[in-house]
């Protein structure tokens, strides 16, 4: 079965180019409220604070796999006098 060996699938995310830079890439490139913030310093302040993620997340050592926990929040509501008989929502939506 395609990917089921240890280490296949970290092999496609590395030839893909998918490292820690890609990982940074939206925060240091402005995208959202904290790349907002990122965006807005000076260079070598966003040098230090790509340096200070990497390290958090690496230590000194070289790019190797990590964990990232995440939490994701979801609420679904029924508004009183609506159709019931509509269409549920996206399967993809509803996993968010």
């Amino acid at each position: 079965m395609k990917l089921s060996r240890q280490g296949q699938l970290a092999e496609v995310w590395r030839e893909a180019g998918l490292v820690l830079r890609r990982l940074l890439a939206p925060v240091l490139d402005g995208v959202g409220p904290a790349g907002a913030h990122v965006a807005a310093l000076e260079a070598p302040a966003r040098a230090r604070v790509h340096a200070r993620v990497r390290a958090k997340l690496l230590g000194t050592g070289a790019d190797r796999p990590f964990e990232l926990v995440a939490r994701a929040f979801c609420v679904r509501g029924l508004v009183p006098g609506a159709r019931q008989d509509a269409a549920p929502p996206s399967p993809r939506l509803a996993r968010r």
